[in-house]
């Protein structure tokens, strides 16, 4: 049987694709251009804390 084992795993998979669906449909466009200068890659550093070159 494939999938996930667990409901907690696949909530957060889900959510997951769901933000990335978000960022790009552009529902966090003012969001990156405030915090991260316009950078997506910049802004996600800045929300799990890791650095971005």
């Amino acid at each position: 049987m494939r999938g996930f084992q667990y409901q907690k795993t696949a909530h957060n998979a889900i959510r997951g694709f769901e933000t990335m669906r978000m960022f790009r449909k552009g529902q966090f466009r003012s969001m990156v251009d405030s915090l991260a200068g316009g950078s997506e890659a910049r802004f996600i550093g800045r929300l799990f804390q890791v650095f971005v070159a």
